[in-house]
């Protein structure tokens, strides 16, 4: 959140439970469909995290064959995208999003999805007056107003 906020500034999110619900049901469904057809890929090139230090934000683990540390905000974009985790069925992406070889999506393969989703988003907000709907976040309606 801090990378994408304005000014870069630490940010506390609320999520509603209904969006939670419905990151569950991606995540073992569609995620695990594409994490399971990318094993492969996600043995090459990758950031092997073995140890989570969540007091502190810091993320421990192997890239390149070097042993590294990195504070979670400020990683790279690059290192995020091939951060792995040894899971129940092997290594999996400690990305929510995955795309093509299970790794974690670009700028360019998120900006087409976010644009879909914002325009009918910003279009709700502006033919009501008042509060956003319950299913929209209120993030999506300010981004998208003229």
């Amino acid at each position: 959140m801090q990378a994408i906020a304005k000014f870069g500034l630490p940010r506390v999110v609320a999520v509603q439970h209904a969006t939670l619900r419905e990151i569950d049901l991606y995540r073992r469904t569609e995620r695990a469909a594409m994490v399971r057809s990318s094993v492969k890929a996600l043995c090459r090139r990758r950031l092997v995290v073995d140890d989570v230090d969540l007091r502190q934000m810091k993320l421990r683990g192997t890239l390149h064959g070097r042993r590294r540390t990195f504070r979670a905000e400020a990683m790279s974009a690059e290192v995020r995208r091939v951060a792995v985790i040894e899971g129940d069925l092997g290594l999996e992406p400690m990305a929510l999003f995955v795309g093509r070889g299970g790794r974690m999506l670009s700028k360019q393969r998120w900006e087409p999805g976010w644009s879909t989703c914002s325009g009918p988003a910003g279009q709700v907000r502006r033919s009501r007056s008042g509060p956003a709907p319950t299913g929209c976040m209120p993030a999506w309606t300010r981004s998208s107003q003229p």
